[in-house]
C-alpha cells in the first residue's frame, strides 16, 4: 500500500516538473511569432527580424534600414 502511494506521488511530481519545464518554451514561441507593422511601407513581419529606430522619442520597428531611413527623413527633416 505504501509503495502504491509512493508511486502515485512520484508520478505527480514528475508530471509537475515536466509541465513547469515546458511552460517557458510556449511563451518563447509566442514571442517569436509576434508580428509588427512597418510604419513606412505598412508591411507586417516578425518582431525578431525588425530593425529598430528611436524617432522623436518613440521606438519604431522597420522591415529594413531603407524603410527606417525613409521614415526618419519624412518625420525628422533636417
Amino acid at each position: 500500500m505504501r509503495l502504491a502511494i509512493l508511486i502515485l506521488i512520484l508520478i505527480a511530481v514528475v508530471s509537475l516538473v515536466r509541465w513547469y519545464l515546458q511552460a517557458p518554451r510556449k511563451e518563447a514561441e509566442a514571442l517569436s511569432t509576434e508580428m509588427v507593422q512597418d510604419p513606412n511601407c505598412e508591411t507586417y513581419f516578425p518582431v525578431t527580424e525588425a530593425v529598430t529606430a528611436t524617432i522623436a522619442g518613440r521606438e519604431h520597428f522597420f522591415c529594413s534600414e531603407r524603410c527606417a531611413n525613409e521614415y526618419r527623413n519624412k518625420h525628422n527633416p533636417v
